[in-house]
């Protein structure tokens, strides 16, 4: 039987204080490994907020960077997630029961990726009817 993985589960804020730790409650009641917050320049008492919560839950790690827009925010939290899984969610999602649970079930068996090798691309080509065997095996 494939172990289930861990999910590390990153959200990138900005000034989104009235609305994030409804969020974040909704994420810390699912089975997920660490939830990083990446705080991107806020300085409405977000961070603050943050900090407060993850007293209560260590799996909650804030994290602030100077704003740089939510790419910069993203790539921030997944150089920090330590799961095997890293799933994005936007800071004005409330998610429902079974989100982080099914992403793992989802990814159960896989191997984790490692961005110290390169993912060979497959060998894709011509399949004679109009569209490439890649496209054809993705659909």
């Amino acid at each position: 039987m494939a172990v289930q993985p861990s999910v590390s589960v990153v959200v990138p804020t900005f000034r989104r204080r009235d609305r994030i730790g409804a969020v974040v409650d909704r994420l810390l009641a699912q089975p997920l490994h660490e939830l990083v917050v990446v705080v991107d320049g806020s300085d409405d008492g977000t961070l603050e907020l943050l900090r407060d919560l993850a007293v209560l839950d260590p799996r909650l790690v804030p994290v602030w960077v100077p704003n740089a827009g939510e790419g910069a925010a993203r790539q921030r939290g997944a150089e920090r997630a330590t799961g095997d899984v890293v799933l994005f969610v936007d800071d004005d999602v409330l998610a429902g029961p079974g989100l982080v649970a099914g992403h793992a079930a989802r990814h159960r068996g896989l191997r984790r990726a490692s961005s110290t090798r390169p993912i060979p691309a497959p060998s894709c080509g011509a399949s004679g009817r109009g569209t490439s065997r890649c496209a054809a095996a993705t659909r």
